[in-house]
C-alpha cells in the first residue's frame, strides 16, 4: 500500500465513481475493482464509505468483505449527521432569534444540500460562520445554550488570534461546534468580503431546520479557499500524478466539495465566481483548486476569468519546489515569503503542538515569536482582526 503508483491508482479508481455521481451518470461497473485493495484505501482514508457504498452499481459489493463494515458506516453517518445537523440548525435558530446571522458552513450543512443526504458527507462537528463584530454575542448566545469552550491545549485568546473562530463542545449531548468569523487564514493576504457574504445568503429548509447559507457562487469560492487551507497548493496545479497521491491519501474530500458547488452554481454565473476570487486576492488559490477538482472529477475548469493566472498549471515536483524556493529567497516577493513564513509558525501549534500533546515538547519562545508574528502582521495590516 506504500506504493505510490499503486495508491494513485486506487485514488483514480475513486475519482471515475465519484465523478460519475457528480454528474448524476451510473458509475461504469467493474471500474472500481481493477485494483481492489488500492480503491477501497482510497476510500476508507477519505472517510467516503458510505457514499461509495451507496453508488456501487448494481451487483458490485465492497472489496475485501467490507460490505458490512461500509454499510455501518452510512448507517453511522446517517445518525451522527442528523445529530449535528438537528444541533446546528437550533444553534442557527437561537442565534437569528438573537438578531446573529449564522452561516451553515460545509460539515451535515453540506450533506444536506450539496450531498442530498447527511450520511454521505463525513462531519465531526457543526461549523458556523458569523459577522465578526457579533462574535462575542454569538458566544454568549450558544454558552446560553449549554456549550462551553473547548481546546484541549490553546486558549480561547489564541484561538480567536490565530485561528480566527472558538470552538465549544455540548456539555450534555457532547455535540462539537466551531464558530468562525472568517475562512481565511489570518495570516493570508487574501481579503474576503464578509458583508457581501452575509448580504447574498440564502435560506436553506428541510425537515430538519432552516438556516442561512452561502450564496452558490460564495459558497463555490469559499470551498476553495477552505481546500487551500486544508490542501496546500500554494496557487499551482500540481502534475496529475501528485494529484492523484494527494487525493489517496484522504484530500479527495476537499475537492468534493467544490465539484458539488459547482453544480448547484448555474454555467452564467461562474464568470461571476472568478471575478469575485480575484477582487478577493484569492484568485491562484482557487483557480488551482477549482483546476484541482476539474482534474481528478471531471467538472468543468475555470473560466477565463481564472484561466488566465499562470500558475494554474501542471507542475512537477521539482518545479513546485524551485517556485517555493524562490518564494522565499526573492528580494521582489519578500511580502509573499514573509506571509508564507508567519502561516507555517502558525501551523506549528494547530498542527504539530496539539495533535500528540506535542506542545509540551515545544520551546516556551514559539508562544512568544506568534505574539511578535501576530503583531508584525498587525502592522502590515494584513490581520484578520479578532473579535
Amino acid at each position: 500500500m506504500n506504493d505510490p503508483t499503486t495508491a494513485c491508482g486506487g485514488a483514480a479508481a475513486l475519482c471515475a465513481l465519484l465523478g460519475a455521481w457528480v454528474k448524476g451518470d451510473r458509475p461504469e461497473p467493474g471500474a472500481a475493482h481493477l485494483d481492489p485493495g488500492a480503491f477501497a484505501a482510497a476510500v476508507e482514508r477519505n472517510r467516503l464509505e458510505a457514499l461509495v457504498w451507496s453508488q456501487l452499481p448494481d451487483g458490485a459489493a465492497p472489496p475485501g468483505g467490507r460490505t458490512g463494515a461500509w454499510e455501518l458506516s452510512y448507517l453511522q453517518g446517517l445518525g451522527r449527521g442528523m445529530k449535528l445537523l438537528d444541533a446546528g440548525a437550533a444553534a442557527c435558530a437561537a442565534l437569528e432569534k438573537g438578531g446573529i446571522p449564522a452561516l451553515g458552513m460545509r460539515g451535515p450543512f453540506a450533506g444536506a444540500r450539496l450531498y442530498g443526504d447527511v450520511a454521505l458527507r463525513y462531519g465531526a462537528d457543526v461549523d458556523l460562520m458569523v459577522p465578526r463584530s457579533l462574535a462575542r454575542r454569538a458566544a454568549m448566545v450558544l454558552e446560553g445554550l449549554g456549550y462551553r469552550f473547548h481546546h484541549p491545549v490553546l486558549t480561547r485568546s489564541a484561538c480567536a488570534r490565530w485561528h480566527l473562530e472558538w470552538p465549544f463542545r455540548h456539555e450534555r449531548s457532547g455535540v462539537c461546534l466551531d464558530l468562525h468569523w472568517a475562512v481565511d487564514h489570518p495570516f493570508k493576504p487574501w481579503n474576503v468580503d464578509y458583508a457581501a457574504v452575509f448580504a447574498r445568503a440564502v435560506r436553506a429548509e428541510t425537515e430538519h431546520g432552516a438556516w442561512l447559507e452561502p450564496c452558490p457562487a460564495h459558497q463555490l469560492v469559499l470551498s476553495c479557499l477552505h481546500a487551500e487551507k486544508e490542501v496546500r497548493l500554494h496557487g499551482s496545479l500540481p502534475c496529475p500524478d501528485r494529484l492523484f497521491q494527494l487525493a489517496g491519501q484522504g484530500r479527495l474530500r476537499h475537492w468534493l466539495d467544490i465539484a458539488l458547488a459547482l453544480r448547484i452554481l448555474p454555467v452564467e454565473e461562474r464568470e461571476d465566481a472568478a471575478a469575485m476570487a480575484v477582487e478577493w486576492a484569492a484568485g491562484p488559490a482557487v483557480a488551482a483548486h477549482w483546476a484541482a477538482a476539474s482534474t481528478l472529477l471531471g467538472v468543468s475548469g475555470p473560466p477565463d476569468g481564472l484561466a488566465g493566472f499562470s500558475t494554474v498549471q501542471h507542475r512537477g515536483f521539482r518545479e513546485d519546489l524551485a517556485g517555493r524556493i524562490e518564494n522565499w529567497a526573492g528580494g521582489a516577493r519578500m511580502t509573499s515569503a514573509f506571509s508564507f513564513r508567519l502561516e507555517c509558525l502558525s501551523d506549528a501549534v494547530r498542527y504539530a503542538g496539539p495533535a500528540r500533546g506535542g506542545w509540551l515538547l515545544m520551546p516556551r519562545l514559539a508562544a512568544g515569536g506568534l505574539e511578535m508574528a501576530w503583531l508584525a502582521a498587525r502592522a502590515a495590516g494584513r490581520r484578520r482582526f479578532a473579535p
